[in-house]
């Protein structure tokens, strides 16, 4: 007997070994195969493939077609301004646009400005908040349980939906404000299904993002309350958090984001609500709509049915299913008391019901693309008008199939709406070029053909040339040239006191545009655009669109 357990002691003792010996071993790396299967994966993954899409576009329309968005080039060059030019700093940032979309830009301005195509940083940054949002949607769907084929069919019908194209390759705003608002819906949805307090937070910390991208962006974050009280009061699966404790988690970091926006613009431009109320802020932008003038808003201003039939036709002409998606999920919100369905509508329906707002006040331009945001939060809310028909199953495949073929709907309604001049008022020009180059020329007010001539003629000035002039509108011409640091700009700190003293001998030209345009220069030096100064003599009219004229200053010591 004890040598029969010594044995097995022994044996004991040797598959302990064994396994020690096991633990000890150095773990093997994944196959490279594996590695390399992954990457290639991505690499051919739909956000990638209609990544390619839009960088493509972005070039094609840049360096092909000489088109370029002013609201693009305008918040490139803000980025610029921070790392170039006379007086780098960050308040060059500007206070008038939100500033994410530019401070994203400063990396991609440093390494492209040695090229001189410093302008395509503005392209390349909505088209990787375009890739962002097809993956932060592909998260949303997976979290809803989508079958893989209704997955990568959702995926492609966003991705290349017309709209979604065009602002993702155009550097505008609106790319990375839909990014924000997927993801803060994302983390919205993983918060009702026990997400606890870090999904609150996250939810929370990009819902203040889209406000760093937009003005709207507080819209979405009102959207974002109401969710949340609406899952307070009728969710039974949430964890029992006091409503308050839910409200302070969310509000606290929008509220400080903005306030500390208010803030920068009260130290830095004396205003705290310079970004609003300024010559260059919305309202001044805005104010023709106010007057009475005859504008195409006009019949729509102070309007309460036509400023709601205004905006209701463009959010559903771009997305004709976001009105039965949105029935159905407002029903089914109110009839089955289901929080999450409701929070989601209430978000997706915050900037449309904002923007029909802005219409009736005479504050918004009425663009079409203030109304694009039904094309991702259909997509969104289809699964959960659809899921309660999952015991159903032909009903759920037959559902499933009809709300695939609406969603398809929206591809030709949305380049419809993009080539009519009364629809797509900013889109139509360059839309109906890009079907038939023949029909439509690329206008000129998307060329910026005198700004490029303007940056090429004081580039080849000789000596250390310093034109002054006022970024808002000559931001172009400073974006286009070669030498940032031969202008005096806005954000400069010495601007105001260059203005008071024009000859003191710092600045050598003043660039002017008509002064139909109200700009700091033309207010500062009334009647110099017509009569010049007897400092500043005519040297060369550049006329154009803005008709850019530019004076050579004599210096006070000089004459």
């Amino acid at each position: 007997m004890a040598a029969h357990s010594d044995l097995r002691s022994g044996h004991a003792l040797a598959q302990t070994r064994v396994l020690d010996l096991v633990a000890a071993a150095p773990r093997s790396a994944p196959p490279r195969d594996g590695v390399l299967r992954r990457v290639v994966g991505s690499a051919f993954s739909i956000p990638a493939l209609c990544g390619y899409v839009y960088v493509a576009l972005g070039l094609w329309l840049m360096l092909g077609l000489g088109f370029y968005e002013g609201d693009s080039l305008s918040r490139t060059a803000n980025a610029l301004y921070v790392v170039r030019g006379r007086d780098p700093h960050l308040a060059a940032i500007g206070f008038v646009w939100n500033p994410l979309p530019s401070i994203v830009q400063i990396p991609l301005v440093m390494a492209l400005d040695r090229s001189g195509l410093t302008y395509l940083a503005g392209p390349l940054q909505s088209a990787a908040f375009g890739v962002g949002s097809l993956v932060v949607l592909d998260r949303l769907l997976r979290l809803l349980d989508v079958s893989a084929f209704r997955r990568r069919a959702l995926l492609l019908l966003y991705g290349l939906n017309p709209m979604i194209v065009f602002y993702a390759a155009n550097g505008m705003s609106e790319s990375p404000l839909i990014f924000f608002m997927l993801a803060a819906t994302y983390q919205f949805l993983r918060w009702t299904r026990k997400g606890g307090t870090q999904a609150l937070l996250i939810f929370s910390l990009l819902s203040a993002g889209t406000f760093l991208v937009r003005y709207e962006g507080l819209a979405f974050c009102a959207g974002g309350v109401l969710a949340l009280t609406v899952a307070f009061f009728v969710g039974r699966d949430l964890e029992p958090d006091r409503l308050e404790a839910i409200l302070l988690t969310y509000l606290v970091p929008i509220s400080y984001v903005a306030a500390l926006w208010v803030f920068f613009n009260w130290v830095f431009v004396g205003d705290p609500l310079y970004f609003y109320r300024s010559s260059y802020g919305n309202a001044a932008q805005t104010a023709g709509f106010r007057t009475g003038a005859q504008t195409y808003l006009s019949l729509v201003v102070a309007n309460v049915a036509s400023s709601i039939a205004y905006a209701g036709l463009r959010w559903l002409i771009v997305m004709p299913a976001i009105l039965p998606i949105s029935a159905l999920a407002f029903v089914r919100g109110i009839a089955r008391r289901e929080h999450v369905t409701f929070g989601v509508l209430a978000m997706a329906g915050a900037l449309p019901a904002f923007h029909a707002y802005l219409v009736y006040s005479g504050s918004s331009f009425g663009w079409l693309r203030f109304y694009m945001y039904g094309i991702p939060f259909a997509i969104v809310l289809a699964p959960l008008v659809i899921s309660p028909l999952q015991g159903m199953r032909r009903t759920h495949t037959a559902a499933w199939a009809l709300t695939l073929v609406a969603i398809a709907a929206g591809l030709p309604a949305s380049l419809y709406a993009m080539s009519q001049p009364d629809l797509g008022r900013e889109e139509w020009q360059v839309t109906r070029h890009l079907i038939d180059p023949a029909s439509v020329a690329v206008p000129e007010s998307f060329r910026f053909t005198t700004e490029k001539e303007i940056a090429a003629y004081v580039d080849a000035l000789p000596g250390h040339p310093v034109v002054l002039m006022d970024s808002a509108y000559a931001f172009a011409v400073n974006l286009f040239s070669r030498d940032h640091a031969r202008y005096a700009i806005t954000s400069d700190r010495d601007f105001r006191a260059i203005l008071a003293k024009p000859d003191s001998g710092v600045i050598t030209h003043i660039l002017v545009p008509d002064p139909r345009s109200v700009e700091a220069v033309g207010q500062a030096l009334p009647g110099i655009w017509q009569n010049g100064r007897p400092y500043a003599t005519l040297e060369k009219d550049f006329g154009g669109l803005n008709g850019w004229r530019l004076y050579r200053v004599t210096p006070a010591a000089s004459r």
